[in-house]
């Protein structure tokens, strides 16, 4: 992760310095699926959408409370890490803040590749571009994506258990 010193990515190294366990991530993602989204909203963590290509639909689902769609990159919040769902175009712009922040990129898949397009042509470019860390949702979506079990890959599960009031999530994560 190359970075440029600067005020912002001195204030993240701080940050990160003298964060608590109980202190919620401030992490800037972009819009991808809107039902996955108000899931990781469920771990009280801060989102912060950045409004390139994809916004949010809610015919798909309400936006949570601690998710909040911006278009410009708000200053006075110190980001942790950089959350992108897919390898599209918008990764080349989560590598631009991560330049400027001194940020993680985080790349976490929960799709597999589709099949209606060049499956191989879509895991090649997956793997052509580097982040701090991948995250899949299971062995089979890590194995579709030509990813090992190695260091910067981690295995985030969730399941999910039914009370009187719906779905109640219970996650866990291993690392490979």
């Amino acid at each position: 992760m190359a970075s440029q010193p600067n005020q912002v990515s001195i204030k993240s190294i701080v940050r990160r310095a003298t964060m608590k366990d109980t202190d919620k991530l401030n992490i800037l993602t972009f819009c991808t699926h809107e039902r996955y989204e108000q899931n990781l909203c469920r771990t009280g963590h801060n989102f912060y959408s950045i409004a390139q290509g994809k916004l949010w639909n809610e015919d798909y689902g309400e936006i949570p409370e601690n998710y909040q769609e911006i278009k410009i990159i708000p200053w006075h919040i110190q980001f942790d890490l950089i959350l992108s769902h897919t390898s599209c175009e918008r990764l080349q712009f989560a590598k631009n803040l991560q330049a400027m922040y001194n940020i993680p990129i985080i790349r976490h898949t929960h799709v597999l590749p589709d099949i209606r397009f060049d499956v191989q042509q879509q895991v090649e470019g997956f793997n052509s571009i580097t982040v701090d860390h991948d995250s899949f949702i299971s062995d089979y979506n890590m194995k579709a994506w030509g990813k090992k079990q190695g260091t910067g890959t981690r295995l985030f599960y969730t399941t999910y258990a039914a009370d009187e009031k719906g779905r109640v999530e219970f996650g866990g994560r291993r690392d490979l």
